[in-house]
C-alpha cells in the first residue's frame, strides 16, 4: 500500500497564490486585511480559479470588518453553468471523471437554476440571489410538480455537488456553500426485494457476461459481496491486496466514511484478478473498467442491467436495479440465520439496523413459518 506524500508548497506565491506540491487541487492563499495577515488552503481547479477565490474571501472579510453587507460573490447563472462544463470537460480529457459527468450536471443544473425560479414567477440574474430556502422549497417541486419523488435523494445530492463546483470556481462564498450543505437529503423511498427467482437473476448475469464482459465482473462482485454499486466503481487498484486477499476501502468513498476491508475468498478473488489485469493493461487507477476502458458512470449499471432483464424476457423487467442484487444478498443471508455483524462485515454496513431493517425482505414462506412459530394454539 502507497504512503502517502507529504504535503510541501511547490513554490512562491504569486499574486497571494500558490500550488501544493503532490496534490493536485490544492492551493495556499494569503492576502492581508487591515494589517492582519490570513493564510488558508483551499479547492479550486486552476491557478485563475484560486485567485478569484482568494479575491472573494478577502472581499467577504473586508466587508466584514467595516459592516458593510456580506460580500457574496456576483456572478451571472450563464456563466456559472458556461465555467462548470469547461471544468468537468477538462477533467474528462484528464481522465478524472467518466465521459458522461456532464449528464449527471447540466440537466439538474437547469432544473433548479432555471426551470424552478420560471415555475415560480421569478428570475434569479445571478449566483448571489439563490438562498438555502429555495433548495428547501426546490423539494417540493421535484417530488410534486415533476412527480419523482423515488430520485428526490439524489436530485438534492446533485445540487449540491453542483454548488460545490461554483465555490471551487469562486462563484459561492464558503459560508453560502456550508449553508446549503445544511439542507438535509430525504431518506430514499426504500423498495422491496423484488423476490425473482435465483434463476432469473442468473440468466441476466449470463447475458451480460455474453455481451459486455467488462460489467459482468462488475456486477458479479456487486452480487457477491452486496456493496454499494456507486462504491465499488470507485474501487482503486493500488488497494487491492492479492497476496493476503482483501481490497482496503478507503473512508471517502464510502457511504458511512468509514473504512473497510473486505475479504477475498477463491471465487471472488479469480473475477478481482481479471478486473486487475484489465485495468493495469489499461494503466488505470480504477479497479474496475468498463468495455470502452473507462470508469463505470453512476448510471451505465443500472441501465444495462435493465436492459438485460428486458431482453432475457423477465416478466417485471421494469422494475429491476441493481440494487436488487445488493438486497437479495442481504435477504438470502438474513434467512440463513447469519449474525448481523458478519452480514455487515461483508456488505459494509456500520449500522446493523439497516441489515436488519431497510435491506431485509422475508417472503411469504419465511412469514408463514413465523405464523406457525408463534401460533398459541386453544
Amino acid at each position: 500500500m502507497k504512503r502517502l506524500k507529504k504535503i510541501k508548497p511547490k513554490d512562491k506565491f504569486k499574486q497571494g497564490v500558490r500550488a501544493v506540491e503532490g496534490s493536485p487541487g490544492l492551493w495556499d492563499i494569503n492576502y492581508q486585511v487591515k494589517k492582519k495577515r490570513v493564510t488558508k488552503r483551499i479547492e479550486a481547479v486552476d491557478y485563475d480559479a484560486a485567485l478569484t477565490i482568494r479575491l472573494a474571501m478577502k472581499t467577504t472579510l473586508r466587508k466584514k470588518k467595516e459592516g458593510v453587507d456580506n460580500g457574496e460573490p456576483v456572478f451571472s447563472l450563464d456563466e456559472a453553468l458556461e465555467k462548470i462544463t469547461e471544468k468537468i470537460e477538462n477533467e474528462i480529457i484528464r481522465g478524472k471523471r467518466c465521459n458522461t459527468a456532464l449528464s449527471e450536471v447540466v440537466p439538474p443544473y437547469r432544473r433548479f437554476f432555471f426551470d424552478y425560479p420560471k415555475y415560480l414567477g421569478i428570475s434569479w440574474g445571478t449566483t448571489a440571489d439563490i438562498t438555502p430556502k429555495d433548495l428547501e422549497g426546490y423539494k417540493d417541486y421535484y417530488s410534486d410538480v415533476l412527480k419523482k419523488p423515488n430520485g428526490l435523494s439524489t436530485e438534492i445530492n446533485k445540487i449540491q455537488s453542483i454548488l460545490t463546483h461554483l465555490y471551487q470556481l469562486g462563484f459561492i462564498s464558503s459560508l453560502k456553500l456550508f449553508e446549503f450543505r445544511q439542507v438535509k437529503r430525504p431518506r430514499k423511498n426504500s423498495r422491496p426485494f423484488i423476490g425473482n427467482s435465483a434463476s432469473d437473476f442468473i440468466k441476466v448475469l449470463l447475458w451480460i457476461k455474453d455481451k459486455k464482459p467488462r460489467l459482468f465482473e462488475f456486477l458479479s462482485f456487486v452480487t457477491n459481496t452486496a456493496r454499494r454499486p456507486k462504491e465499488v466503481r470507485r474501487y482503486l487498484r493500488e488497494y487491492v491486496n492479492l497476496e493476503q486477499d482483501y481490497i482496503y476501502v478507503q473512508a471517502e468513498i464510502t457511504k458511512n466514511k468509514r473504512p473497510s476491508e473486505i475479504i477475498l475468498d477463491e471465487e471472488l478473488k479469480r473475477d478481482v484478478v481479471k478486473a486487475v489485469n484489465f485495468s493495469k493493461k489499461l494503466n488505470s487507477k480504477y479497479l474496475f473498467l468498463n468495455d470502452n476502458g473507462r470508469p463505470f458512470s453512476a448510471n451505465n449499471p443500472q441501465l444495462n442491467f435493465k436492459k438485460a432483464a428486458k431482453e432475457c424476457g423477465i416478466p417485471n423487467w421494469e422494475k429491476w436495479s441493481v440494487y436488487q442484487l445488493k438486497k437479495r444478498f442481504i435477504t438470502i443471508t438474513r434467512a440463513e440465520k447469519h449474525s448481523g455483524e458478519s452480514i455487515s462485515m461483508v456488505s459494509g454496513h456500520a449500522n446493523l439496523d439497516s441489515v436488519m431493517g431497510s435491506y431485509s425482505f422475508p417472503d411469504r414462506e419465511q412469514a408463514e413459518k413465523v405464523l406457525k412459530t408463534g401460533r398459541l394454539r386453544v
